[in-house]
């Protein structure tokens, strides 16, 4: 249902790598044995903290014009460039879609995720299909 008539929006947020306790513990864990560990390790160290996306909620829930935004997918770097925020750490979330060399890119609606995708005790890796 079409709930934008009655003033509800919905948006799917998402954010680039995050440095989770989790994907930080697995890294730092594992050993980095191919050129893809060591790009991936960079990613995440780069990524922005998990407060990044309450930050980009607390953005949208404030926007008047948040109704325009309603049924889209949204970038937390993008957020934060639109809305100028800044990570807790003092840090800007850097475009993941400009990461060229990253692993294998995966177009999915009308964002981009990363190959490495994060499933509870499993991590599957750049060009590895489940």
């Amino acid at each position: 249902m079409e709930l934008r008539r009655h003033g509800v929006s919905y948006v799917s947020l998402w954010p680039g790598a995050v440095r989770t306790e989790t994907i930080t513990g697995f890294i730092r864990d594992s050993p980095l044995e191919t050129p893809s560990d060591i790009q991936f390790a960079q990613l995440v160290a780069s990524g922005e903290t998990p407060e990044m996306s309450g930050l980009c909620i607390v953005a949208l829930a404030t926007d008047k014009k948040l109704l325009k935004k309603s049924g889209r997918v949204h970038l937390t770097s993008d957020l934060a460039s639109e809305y100028g925020l800044v990570d807790v750490d003092g840090e800007t979330p850097s475009h993941y879609l400009a990461g060229v060399g990253l692993g294998t890119w995966v177009l999915v609606g009308e964002a981009a995720v990363s190959g490495w995708a994060a499933d509870p005790g499993l991590l599957v890796r750049p060009g590895v299909r489940a």
